[in-house]
């Protein structure tokens, strides 16, 4: 009986872990193989991780795609603005000279009302015959001098008339080469308009899809954990199978290889994904930040390098420079600037936006940490497209002034270092001064 004793747990073993061993009862399945289970779950296992990895090279691929995508976005808008700042020119290049054909037109309609008056009364001596002058209340040389004088300026009043007209026509076509200028430039601001929209719409369509490669890939990370949990439990009940077998003889220890090889990995055990379960995502205030904008970036140039050459926020004029402006203004700590309805505005270098909303007395505002304890603020922006913890490149959208109002839109610009409000006006390029007069 003992000599039967292997073969009978030998025998237990194979029914056990045979691939095709079949329910004894309905009611008493066989246990599964834990051999070929854990097979099973380490070819999952690479299967997922296979998969998991080109899931993230995709990712990685589209991420870099809408890199490019933003930054192409960049230099639109940057082209966008410089449109935007010729057209805001040439509309006061025309208000100027509308003004100058208004006074141009009233001085020309004064000359016009004299030289009726001296017409009118050439006329009227004209119509008197030369003995009737002996019975004016005046006396006859002055009445001749009067008449010499009237007809020695009807001359130079017809000069300046002509002259008038003549610059009346040079403004006309002036004023009608700007219209087409501006007309040339509406159309090429459109154009960008229609060129941004597409860009934008193809960015939000690879980020959908970023989205959702990494939603797949953070699935089959989770598979691969818990494939991972489930082999290392099995690899214990082997371990464990494996010391009560190798209490048998060694011939039942033989037999017993043959048919349950041991399972030694040939390379060590996959590391646990990430080291363990994934960390929470960290509480945002705000909206939440656009998967897109929060992956991470490479860092750019100090803002200190690009002193001097700062992306004008929008294009426009300062009405107020900074410490100016009435006791207790909020605006006293920056620049106003005064800027076309609907005007673009664009990041003035890389950063983090730290915040995006409204703000007890400047309304809408954009604060972008760019690094080293600089911060740029926008305030009275209509529209922000970006939110909290977003990564923005210098010239990248970032939102609009209002569209229609009754006066011009007017930006709010504040730079702060460690918290300080410094003088914007040194570190930006193409701001410009309202002139005086």
């Amino acid at each position: 009986m003992r000599s039967l004793a292997p073969v009978l747990v030998l025998a237990m073993l194979a029914a056990a872990v045979g691939g095709n061993a079949r329910a004894q009862t309905a009611e008493d399945p066989a246990p599964k193989d834990p051999t070929a289970e854990l097979r099973r779950i380490e070819k999952a296992l690479e299967g997922e991780r296979k998969a998991g990895t080109k899931l993230d090279r995709l990712a990685g691929a589209l991420a870099g795609e809408i890199d490019r995508l933003r930054e192409r976005m960049a230099v639109a808008a940057t082209r966008a603005q410089r449109t935007e700042t010729d057209m805001f020119d040439a509309e006061q290049t025309l208000d100027t000279l509308r003004q100058e054909v208004k006074d141009k037109r009233s001085r020309l309609l004064e000359r016009r009302q004299e030289l009726s008056h001296l017409t009118g009364a050439l006329q009227r001596l004209a119509r008197h015959p030369p003995e009737t002058l002996l019975l004016v209340g005046r006396a006859p040389l002055d009445t001749v001098h009067t008449g010499i004088l009237l007809e020695s300026a009807i001359p130079r009043l017809n000069g300046n008339a002509r002259a008038l007209r003549r610059e009346l026509d040079t403004l006309a076509t002036l004023e009608a080469d700007i219209r087409a200028q501006r007309d040339r430039l509406t159309l090429a601001a459109q154009e960008l308009d229609a060129e941004r929209a597409q860009l934008a719409a193809l960015a939000a369509e690879k980020a959908e899809l970023l989205a959702g490669t990494r939603n797949r890939a953070s699935n089959a990370a989770e598979e691969i954990r818990a494939l991972s949990q489930s082999a290392r439990s099995l690899r214990e009940l082997i371990d464990s199978l494996e010391k009560r077998e190798a209490a048998e003889a060694e011939e039942q220890r033989k037999l017993a290889a043959l048919v349950t090889p041991k399972l030694r990995p040939t390379r060590p055990s996959p590391p646990e994904v990430d080291g363990g379960e994934p960390p929470a995502p960290a509480a945002t205030v705000g909206p939440a930040a656009d998967p897109v904008r929060t992956a991470a970036l490479p860092p750019g140039p100090p803002l200190t390098s690009a002193r001097g050459h700062l992306f004008a926020p929008v294009a426009g004029t300062v009405v107020q420079r900074f410490g100016k402006g009435k006791s207790g203004d909020l605006t006293r700590q920056g620049l106003l600037l005064r800027t076309r309805p609907g005007a673009l505005a664009i990041a003035p270098h890389d950063g983090i936006v730290l915040y995006a909303g409204p703000f007890e007395g400047f309304g809408r505002i954009l604060i972008i940490e760019h690094g080293d304890g600089y911060h740029t603020l926008l305030a009275g922006l209509a529209r922000v497209d970006l939110s909290v913890g977003s990564h923005v490149l210098a010239g990248e959208p970032v939102g609009a002034m209002a569209a229609a109002g009754d006066a011009a839109p007017e930006l709010y610009l504040e730079l702060r270092h460690n918290g300080d409000p410094i003088d914007p006006l040194p570190w930006f390029a193409g701001l410009t001064e309202k002139a005086k007069g």
